[in-house]
């Protein structure tokens, strides 16, 4: 669970203008991380009540990093399209392959809080 929180801070949103007709917004990008992080910690039958709500806690906050990224950072439609798409963690966090190297630097950097 703890790689998993650690994967999550690589991703969320803050506020993204719609992309033309048919083309996936940064900020369903990270609806699809909330969606996705949030099934996942409710489904972990190993966290205790406190842990459970810390982890909700930083979903909210990794989600606007994630989207704050794909913003500043111009991900490609095929990239959005690949993360919004994703049907699982291990699909969403694969579509990361469709990023530019430094865009997946970036994107460490956002989760890190380094800018």
């Amino acid at each position: 669970m703890r790689a998993f929180a650690v994967l999550a801070c690589l991703v969320a949103v803050t506020a993204c203008k719609r992309g033309g007709a048919g083309e996936h917004a940064c900020p369903q990008v990270g609806a699809r991380f909330y969606a996705l992080a949030h099934a996942q910690v409710d489904a972990d039958t190993t966290l205790s009540g406190p842990e459970r709500r810390g982890v909700i806690g930083l979903l909210a906050p990794m989600r606007d990093s994630l989207v704050r990224a794909c913003l500043e950072d111009k991900w490609a439609q095929p990239a959005r399209a690949c993360f919004v798409g994703a049907a699982d963690r291990t699909a969403f966090y694969a579509c990361e392959a469709g990023l530019t190297a430094e865009q997946r630097a970036l994107l460490a950097k956002h989760a890190s809080g380094k800018r």
